[in-house]
């Protein structure tokens, strides 16, 4: 089963979030994949309770900066400099960047198009040549 790690306090069914709790996730993709709720973030089974942290400090500072601008290309740039090549959930079968996992990052939703218009050439071959 698939753990989520709260990035951001928040409200949802009925109680108060923190951040750094986790739960099982409830929801999958077609694929079967795990899809991280909103405030949310997959967490490998390996590190599900190695740490609180769920960013670097300055990857957070990087996303409450982008989000105080309100600049989506930025946004969706640095969250896809935070995906790890390595990590299977982070990318689609066909080496695209994960949706649901870019929502995880940035907090807004967001289509194929923005990925495409905020970084055109990035797929996974590209994220492992960084």
């Amino acid at each position: 089963m698939a753990t989520e790690r709260c990035y951001r306090v928040c409200l949802q069914y009925g109680r108060r979030w923190e951040l750094g709790e986790e739960r099982e996730v409830s929801t999958f993709n077609e694929e079967g994949q795990a899809v991280a709720s909103s405030h949310f973030r997959i967490v490998s089974p390996g590190d599900a309770h190695a740490s609180k942290e769920v960013f670097t400090p300055k990857q957070q500072a990087d996303i409450e900066y982008a989000e105080m601008r309100g600049d989506r290309v930025f946004g969706i740039r640095k969250a896809l400099e935070a995906l790890d090549s390595n990590d299977n959930n982070h990318w689609t079968i066909k080496g695209q960047p994960s949706l649901q996992r870019v929502f995880a990052i940035t907090g807004f939703e967001i289509q194929r198009a923005d990925i495409v218009e905020a970084w055109p050439e990035f797929d996974r071959e590209f994220a492992k040549t960084r």
